[in-house]
């Protein structure tokens, strides 16, 4: 799925995954270095993605996994 479609549904959800990183970390570089590290996993396992599922959802749980594997 790494295309256009892939990076215009990143972008639409980047203020939500930035917001949700400052969330998870309270401190900005810790939140920029989980949101870089979640498009990175995202972009990695896109072929994992089903078009039928909720890109939202799919890349916010990437970011709890990422979040928790790191801590």
């Amino acid at each position: 799925m790494i295309n256009r479609e892939f990076y215009r549904k990143l972008n639409r959800e980047a203020s939500t995954l930035q917001t949700l990183a400052y969330k998870l970390t309270r401190d900005m570089e810790p939140a920029r270095q989980l949101y870089l590290e979640t498009i990175f996993q995202a972009e990695k396992n896109s072929i994992h993605f089903k078009r039928e599922k909720s890109f939202k959802a799919w890349i916010i749980a990437i970011m709890k996994a990422v979040f928790q594997n790191g801590n």
